[in-house]
């Protein structure tokens, strides 16, 4: 029984180094290249975010008119 157990073992483990995953590590470059794709989009965000809170964006409409009140 406890050789069963050490087999299991055994198998456990030589599967845990075996079946890692491929192709997760990436090389200075491409990881300054997602770090710079993330920084940019964050930035967007981070401006559209600001327009919102300040009321720099305009009301939807639905015409691209301004609507003229009291001629």
């Amino acid at each position: 029984m406890k050789r069963i157990a050490m087999l299991l073992v055994l198998c456990m483990c030589l599967g845990t180094i075996l079946a890692g995953c491929a192709g997760t590590i990436d090389t200075g470059p491409e990881r300054c290249r997602r770090y710079w794709g993330i920084t940019k989009l964050q930035h967007r965000q981070l401006n559209d975010d600001v327009d919102f809170l300040l009321l720099y964006e305009r009301n939807s409409r639905l015409t691209e008119y301004h609507a003229r009140i009291g001629q």
